[in-house]
């Protein structure tokens, strides 16, 4: 599918400051996302994950996006929906590693589906989009068994990053 954060990174090979959290002097935007659209997709879910935080996997984006038509696949003219992230909110939180924990990675993963899927903002739990996104995780091409949601294509771009290297 060849998904694409085109400056997520700067020409120093570190994470453009613009998409950082506020507390490591970034502006906590959300990157522009584009992939291959794929034929018979009715939806895409886009993750991004940090699996080196220090309790467990940090959700740091849960995006459900709903193409307006199939040959234009990018973030920025279709419809989203954010599903919560680790903080329980329905948002983008960008890259916040604690100091000193070592260099983190951030794992952009996209799954394209054959069927739109319901996102209710205001009573999804991080633990309800926790259970999705495992859902996806461990079942790669296979149907959901009860949901009945086949996964079309997945695509992972990995980006890492530390609070010591940030400057």
């Amino acid at each position: 599918m060849n998904l694409t954060i085109n400056d997520f990174v700067n020409y120093k090979k570190k994470i453009n400051k613009d998409y950082l959290c506020y507390s490591h002097g970034g502006k906590n935007i959300c990157p522009k996302i584009t992939w291959n659209c794929v034929a018979n997709a009715k939806s895409y879910v886009i993750i991004m994950e940090d699996p080196d935080a220090v309790a467990s996997t940090f959700i740091h984006l849960f995006l459900y996006v709903e193409p307006i038509n199939n040959s234009s696949c990018n973030t920025i003219s279709n419809k989203l929906y954010f599903g919560k992230n680790s903080l329980n909110e329905n948002s983008y939180f960008g890259p916040c590693a604690p100091k000193d924990t070592g260099v983190h990675r951030y794992i952009f993963t996209i799954y394209a589906l054959d069927k739109k899927i319901k996102i209710n903002n205001n009573n999804d739990k991080i633990n309800s989009s926790r259970n999705f996104i495992n859902k996806l995780k461990n079942m790669s091409y296979n149907k959901f068994k009860n949901d009945k949601i086949l996964v079309l294509g997945i695509d992972r771009v990995q980006f890492t990053y530390s609070f010591m290297n940030s400057k």
